[in-house]
């Protein structure tokens, strides 16, 4: 009976459990039912909201279809692989505005200030200036600075590939092609030359001593100016403004010789009175002070020159003696010993080869690798030689004396003759020959005399003939101590003993 009634009560509670389990069930239905009411109020008022605003979407699908009806016969393709779609157009719109290239930043003073705000300062440090005050400052720096250098290469935007093929050309490319039968003639003109008068190089630090040396860099478009007074001014050369770059000062030390080193790297100077160097590093700003070494036994430097391989310094010793140093080391290597005194050095181009001239009227020959002289020969007519300088291409000798009388030796015939003739003999100079430079393409040569005023001459090669145009009438040089070609002959410099560095600007040659 216990087990019985224990089933049955079982059986109640479970029953019950059911029940209450119903019920719950259908209470989250009716629950369902009542927000699934509400949701479907709510999608249909907002998908009449979207119909009366946008359209139905049988409506939109029939408009698409209308416009893609009216542009299709407008459109025409070869094949499929040339057609663009909408994303492509897009793309190559969002690329042809990005190939031009835009400037970094753009200053709104540039805008603004114009040049008669400016022109007054620019009259003030270079005389003589003419500027337009409407013109816009900004402008105005950028053609300076397009004069003095070229475009880089940074800066320069590349043309557009033409198509393969394409015989039509636009007018601006067969203008620009048919320029190049417009270009002078390449060679010198023998009886004048086009020479122009620029702003003195030392306008804005004029030397109050005499200029002693004049030099343009190797590599760079700048130039330097050396006085009595230890001064040396390194100038940036554009034949207007020749603006001053910097100036190092050697404390009691008049300099008598400057060169740059041959990578253009360092400024030498030398004094006749001290038996050592000075030498600036114009990277790193520093001035060292350059010993001579005991085994070169002279207590004083007259002259020094930088071969052109850049391996030695020459110095002009006494009694014959040729010293070489190293120019990267500043140390001693050898010493060369002609007779007699030694007055002017000279190289070949790739400096296997040094020429020296003395007072005994002898030129040596010497070998740079052996350290030898190989060849020696009187320069005829010649008592007392006094300066030398070998032509680029290595065809021409030129010897000049302390009479004046200037002898061109064909390097060809120099060999193995003790006694060669020169090609030619130039008398215009009158007084000892103190300076001789030949230009880059070995087609002109510059000739001078500190002794007497206006003695500058200038000779066309091959014909070796003086222009005569030149020295140029109504200036006055006085006397000219040093003169320099710059590196692609476009310009030429003389000093004088009054202080000035004249500029002059040679037409008939493009480049710096």
């Amino acid at each position: 009976m216990l087990r019985y009634s224990l089933k049955r009560a079982g059986k109640a509670k479970s029953k019950k459990r059911v029940s209450n389990f119903s019920k719950r069930q259908k209470e989250v239905s009716d629950n369902k039912l009542v927000l699934g009411d509400d949701n479907e109020s709510e999608d249909q008022e907002e998908k009449e909201l979207e119909k009366n605003v946008l359209g139905g979407e049988n409506d939109l699908l029939d408009h698409l279809n209308i416009i893609d009806q009216e542009f299709r016969p407008k459109l025409s393709y070869d094949s499929v692989d040339e057609r663009l779609t909408e994303d492509d157009q897009r793309e190559k719109s969002h690329k042809t505005v990005y190939e031009e290239k835009q400037p970094a930043w753009n200053d709104e003073d540039d805008n603004i200030i114009l040049m008669n705000r400016k022109s007054t300062i620019q009259e003030k440090v270079n005389k003589g200036i003419v500027t337009s005050k409407s013109q816009k400052y900004s402008e105005h720096l950028k053609e300076k600075y397009m004069k003095i250098t070229s475009q880089p290469k940074w800066a320069q935007t590349k043309k557009k590939d033409k198509k393969s093929g394409s015989d039509d050309e636009s007018d601006e490319d067969i203008l620009q092609r048919t320029g190049n039968f417009l270009v002078k003639s390449q060679v010198l003109p023998s009886k004048t030359i086009q020479v122009q008068k620029c702003c003195n190089l030392n306008d804005e630090a004029r030397s109050q001593t005499v200029v002693k040396s004049v030099e343009f860099h190797p590599k760079a478009q700048v130039a330097v100016v050396a006085d009595f007074s230890g001064t040396a001014t390194i100038f940036q050369v554009d034949g207007k403004y020749n603006s001053k770059i910097q100036s190092v000062h050697f404390d009691n030390f008049p300099i008598h010789e400057a060169h740059f080193s041959t990578d253009g790297e360092q400024l030498i100077t030398s004094s006749r009175e001290f038996g050592h160097f000075f030498s600036y590093d114009m990277m790193n700003g520093k001035v060292v002070r350059i010993p001579c070494d005991k085994g070169m036994d002279h207590m004083s430097i007259k002259k020094f020159e930088m071969s052109p391989d850049g391996k030695y310094i020459v110095i002009h010793g006494r009694c014959g003696n040729i010293h070489l140093m190293t120019a990267r080391t500043k140390e001693w290597v050898s010493t060369m010993k002609m007779n007699g005194e030694v007055y002017a050095v000279s190289f070949n181009r790739d400096g296997s080869k040094m020429y020296t001239h003395g007072d005994l009227g002898q030129v040596y020959v010497w070998d740079m690798n052996s350290r030898l002289c190989v060849h020696r020969f009187y320069d005829e007519g010649c008592v007392k030689g006094s300066s030398l300088t070998v032509s680029p291409n290595q065809q021409y000798l030129a010897a000049g004396s302390d009479t004046g009388v200037v002898n061109i030796y064909e390097t060809s015939n120099l060999e193995n003759c003790q006694n060669p003739k020169p090609t030619k003999t130039l008398f215009n100079l009158t007084t000892q020959v103190t300076n001789l430079k030949f230009n880059c393409t070995s087609e002109l040569l510059a000739m001078s005399s500190f002794m007497k005023n206006n003695a500058v001459k200038l000779v066309h090669f091959p014909t070796m003939t003086v222009f005569s145009n030149f020295p140029l009438f109504h200036h006055n040089f006085n006397r000219v101590n040093s003169l320099d070609i710059s590196l692609n002959s476009g310009y030429m410099c003389f000093g004088n003993n009054t202080g000035t560095a004249f500029l002059f600007r040679l037409k008939h040659y493009s480049n710096y």
